[in-house]
């Protein structure tokens, strides 16, 4: 069950990272660029965690497919 909560924030983290993406202008904007680089590290680490308690081929293809 605590895999899956972190797979849960993985995902949002992602979402979170890559909205902004565009209002970045090529990571040359600060606030966006923070927004994106904060989301992926948290979206990366949580994913790690993830993998403790769940399969990495399951994690992943539930990751990506969201």
């Amino acid at each position: 069950m605590r895999g899956y909560v972190f797979l849960t924030i993985s995902i949002a983290g992602e979402i979170f990272a890559t909205a902004p993406l565009k209002l970045s202008d090529g990571l040359t904007v600060l606030l966006p660029t923070a927004g994106d680089v904060f989301g992926y590290v948290l979206s990366f680490y949580c994913l790690s965690l993830c993998i403790i308690n769940v399969p990495l081929s399951l994690a992943y293809a539930i990751w990506s497919g969201a």
